[in-house]
C-alpha cells in the first residue's frame, strides 16, 4: 500500500526554518537540532498569529481605562502543533458503507485447506482456490475470506 501525502506551505519563514530544522538533524548545519526546533516553533507562532489575528474594527464608544494586570510569572508553554493547512472543499458524496471485517483469517483459511489436503482433497482446493481467481490462498483479499470460509465447510472443513 502506498501512502503520499502532499502539504502546501504558504508561510515563507515556517518553509525555511523547516529547512533548518531538516539539515540540523542530519548534521549539515552549525545549529542543533533543538535550536533549529525552537526556531520552527517561533516562525509558526508568527505565521499563526497573523493567520489567526482578530480584525480591529473603529471603537463606536469611549474607551474606559483598563488597570494593567498583574505580572504573571511565566510557565513552560504546551508544545505547539503547527496548523493543518485546509484541504480545498470537495463536492459532498454519499459514504459508501465500510466492507465488513471477515470474520475469518487468512491463517483459519490455511489450517482448514491443510486439513481438507490430508483428506485427499487436493482437487476439490484447487478448483475453489481457482473459483476465486487466485493461483495461490494467499493471493486471497480479505473481502474474499468469509466466502471462500463457506466453501472450505462445504467440502468439509472444520472452520
Amino acid at each position: 500500500m502506498d501512502l503520499n501525502v502532499n502539504v502546501k506551505i504558504t508561510a515563507p519563514e515556517i518553509c525555511e526554518v523547516l529547512k533548518e530544522l531538516a539539515l540540523a538533524y542530519t548534521g549539515r548545519t552549525k545549529a542543533t537540532a533543538v535550536e533549529a526546533a525552537k526556531n520552527l516553533e517561533e516562525a509558526t507562532m508568527g505565521a499563526l498569529e497573523k493567520v489567526t489575528a482578530p480584525v480591529q474594527s473603529a471603537p463606536t464608544a469611549p474607551a474606559t481605562p483598563v488597570q494593567p494586570a498583574a505580572p504573571v510569572p511565566p510557565t513552560n508553554p504546551a508544545p505547539v502543533t503547527p496548523p493543518t493547512p485546509a484541504a480545498p472543499a470537495a463536492p459532498v458524496q454519499p459514504a459508501a458503507p465500510a466492507p465488513a471485517a471477515p470474520s475469518v483469517t487468512l491463517d483459519q483459511i490455511k489450517a482448514a485447506g491443510a486439513g481438507l489436503a490430508a483428506q485427499g482433497k487436493t482437487a476439490q482446493l484447487m478448483g475453489l482456490i481457482a473459483k476465486y481467481g487466485v493461483k495461490s490462498v494467499l493471493d486471497l483479499q480479505p473481502f474474499q475470506f468469509d466466502a471462500i470460509a463457506v466453501d472450505l465447510r462445504a467440502l468439509g472443513a472444520a472452520l
